[in-house]
């Protein structure tokens, strides 16, 4: 192999990323292979091969570099669509005929008639698509449940015009869009983009934000056309959209009429926006594309300038943060912009590539002959679809719950072809009206997923690969990850072994008279009020009820911090492969904490101590949350480590002094049992993940921050002094 040095940091990057549930897409994968050979083997972009062509890294040859050197797949998230209707030929045919009668009635022109369309623009490009072993029964998209994603409305003319975008992100402030200072953030207000936040806890667009873009895109580009063509001020619009529930809902439609009412407003047909939207059929894979391509120069950029300080492969971490990524967005949504915005062509054939039969949204088809004269006949043709077509105004149709769940379902990715980020953005424009060019020094061809190259410089590295992998005890990155639970099952077994060695299967009695201590029964015999049912003594004394709330909270911690801290360092703080590190520096904490602080809890009381420690551990919990630092998070994770571990052995202790004698084994069973086996360890951490796939692993701290205050709390209603009842 030409590049084994390079191959096998490549690798151990990769496999490292993958290993610490860090998000790897194809996007993410071929732009650091990008930054890593331009840095450290720039001669590989260089050299041709024997066919003239040129190595670029592409999607393709990511594809099988990932297959054949580490055993990967790409993998694809699905999702159920809905069935084309049986009837769409006559569907479409009405749909058309419905547009060219409101051009012809109200004298149309071309500029004035416009689609919009809003897709979903993932921070992460490429999210929908996984890297997974070979033969993984189930695959999920990374990442997918904290929906770091946008929406872009999209909008293009029927004279080729690219209308100005708007970009709505989650969140209730402007404090949730990217900063006036992000690249291309000044272009493209210039240029008439918006940027809103949603007010709500989705990207979704909704009633404000639709009112919002007809008022400052949609009109605006009315009015231009208006003044530049002397047409006109009452002049009538036409604005087609789908069937989605803000679109078709009362409030939106007649607010349009009384605010707008010289936009005619026609839908898409149900179930038809792949057939019959021309943004949907003929821009959006090539807008995405360029999406894809402008992340993909990102993470090239972001990778070639870590090396550039000297930092290893295996070191670099990419900043996965939602503000980094967030402030990322304007520039690609300008990019995009700038290159169709002069690509009227490209505009006017999505329009032509929505057909009804023999006819297309063409303003050409739109306005011929044949299909005027169809209009001319259609009182006696069809005169009840020509009765609907003359009243004043038309309304959504009536949809099913089976198209309304369709229609509303949240816009994926998922079905746009998968074009390698290596192929220009014209080519795949090309691609959608059916001509795909080959360049001198790169071939394209049409694959299953999209366009991909063809090259003869990749399909030869590509063999290296395989020939290398296969005859030779290259690295091995499989990671055994078997071999962590074998370890658990090893130590599980021989704390067994070691249980039975030191009391040898004997009863409490037993053992207490081999130290030279009395039974708790012979010393401190219950009273008579004392032999009713067990459980009946049990649930009578409050001190249990409290101190169980307090071990379910206080476990609930342990488990949810110690698990779930990984995930935030990742996300949040940007963190690589070693922040599994700063789990285990909690855990140490906690053990640390139980041993070294036992003179501490002496000293101070069991009760009081509690209450120092929870105090602390809340101003740890507050600094992780608000200062964006790896280092001092993992010190400040270790320290809350420190600080819970007495917690647990101290409230034992402390039972044994307010719980009566001839009743503690029982009470402590049911505080240990409930608390610390039952709910604890698994309620909070399964809150906190219930609360991620909502609102993003950012909600770990303050959950964490609410759930070490009503610990304290709950504390501070434990009894103090010794109230025994023996």
């Amino acid at each position: 192999m030409k590049y084994p040095v390079q191959a096998t940091e490549i690798l151990e990057l990769l496999q490292g990323l993958r290993d610490s549930s860090v998000a790897i897409t194809l996007t993410t994968i071929r732009g650091l292979m990008v930054g890593h050979l331009e840095h450290s083997a720039p001669e590989i972009f260089t050299t041709p091969s024997k066919d003239g062509t040129f190595f670029r890294c592409s999607e393709m040859f990511t594809s099988k570099f990932m297959k054949r050197a580490l055993g990967w797949t790409m993998r694809r998230s699905t999702r159920a669509g809905g069935k084309i209707p049986a009837d769409a030929d006559q569907i479409l045919r009405k749909a058309h005929l419905r547009m060219s009668f409101s051009i012809k009635d109200e004298s149309i022109p071309s500029a004035l008639l416009v689609n919009s369309d809003q897709t979903q623009m993932t921070y992460a490009q490429g999210c929908h698509m996984t890297y997974a072993p070979l033969g993984s029964k189930q695959v999920t998209t990374v990442g997918s449940e904290e929906k770091r994603a946008i929406t872009v409305m999209v909008s293009i003319a029927n004279d080729g015009t690219l209308l100005p975008f708007q970009a709505i992100y989650k969140g209730s402030t402007n404090g949730s869009l990217p900063s006036c200072n992000s690249r291309s953030m000044k272009a493209a207000l210039d240029a008439g983009f918006l940027f809103e936040p949603s007010k709500t806890s989705t990207y979704w667009s909704t009633q404000e934000t639709m009112k919002s873009f007809v008022n400052n895109i949609l009109v605006p580009h009315y009015d231009r056309v208006i003044k530049r063509d002397n047409l006109r001020p009452d002049q009538r619009r036409l604005w087609q959209i789908d069937c989605w529930s803000v679109h078709r809902s009362d409030e939106f439609l007649n607010w349009m009429a009384a605010k707008h009412p010289l936009i005619i407003v026609h839908f898409v047909p149900v179930r038809m926006t792949g057939l019959f939207q021309p943004s949907d059929v003929g821009f959006q894979r090539a807008f995405k594309h360029s999406l894809k391509r402008s992340a993909h120069e990102d993470v090239v950029e972001e990778t070639l300038a870590k090396l550039k300080t000297g930092m290893k492969p295996i070191e670099i971490v990419l900043d996965t943060k939602v503000k980094t990524l967030r402030d990322r967005t304007p520039h690609w949504l300008w990019t995009a912009y700038e290159n169709f915005s002069s690509k009227s062509v490209v505009i006017k054939k999505a329009w032509e590539m929505c057909r009804a039969g023999e006819f297309n949204l063409s303003y050409e088809s739109l306005t011929s002959p044949t299909t005027r004269e169809i209009l001319r006949n259609l009182p006696t043709t069809d005169p009840e679809f020509f009765t609907e077509l003359t009243r004043p105004r038309s309304r959504v149709p009536v949809l099913s719950e089976e198209d309304m769940t369709i229609e509303d379902a949240e816009v994926l990715e998922l079905d746009v072809p998968v074009d390698d980020s290596v192929v220009p953005h014209e080519a795949v424009a090309d691609d959608l009206h059916g001509t795909l060019p080959t360049t001198d020094d790169q071939h394209f061809v049409r694959g299953e997923d999209g366009v991909v190259s063809a090259a003869e410089a990749e399909e030869v590295l590509v063999e290296e690969v395989e020939e290398d992998n296969d005859s030779s005890d290259n690295y091995e990155l499989r990671r055994r990850w078997s071999f962590h639970y074998l370890v658990s099952a090893s130590l599980a077994v021989l704390n067994t072994l070691a249980l039975v060695l030191v009391f040898r299967f004997k009863h409490l009695d037993e053992l207490l008279a081999e130290s030279g201590q009395a039974s708790p029964d012979s010393t401190n015999p219950c009273p008579p009020h004392a032999r009713e049912n067990i459980y009946r003594q049990l649930f009578r004394f409050k001190a249990v009820h409290v101190l169980t709330i307090f071990a379910v909270i206080s476990i609930g911690i342990e488990v949810t911090v110690g698990g779930w801290i990984v995930t935030f360092i990742i996300r949040e703080r940007g963190g690589g492969h070693s922040a599994g590190y700063i789990s285990s520096g909690f855990f140490g904490g906690l053990m640390l904490g139980r041993i070294g602080l036992m003179w501490l809890n002496k000293l101070v009381g069991g009760h009081l101590v509690v209450i120092i420690y929870s105090i602390i551990a809340i101003i740890l919990e507050i600094t992780i949350w608000f200062v964006p630092s790896i280092i001092g998070n993992a010190v400040a994770v270790s320290l809350i480590g420190l600080v819970l571990g007495p917690m647990f052995p101290v409230m034992l202790s402390h039972s044994s002094k307010v719980l009566p004698r001839w009743l503690l084994t029982v009470c402590i069973g049911w505080i240990t049992g409930i608390g610390m086996v039952r709910v604890g360890s698994a309620a909070l951490p399964f809150l906190t993940g219930l609360l991620s796939s909502r609102y993003g692993i950012a909600s770990l701290q303050p959950l964490m921050v609410a759930m070490l205050v009503t610990m304290l709390v709950v504390w501070v209603f434990v009894p103090k002094a010794v109230r025994r009842v023996d």
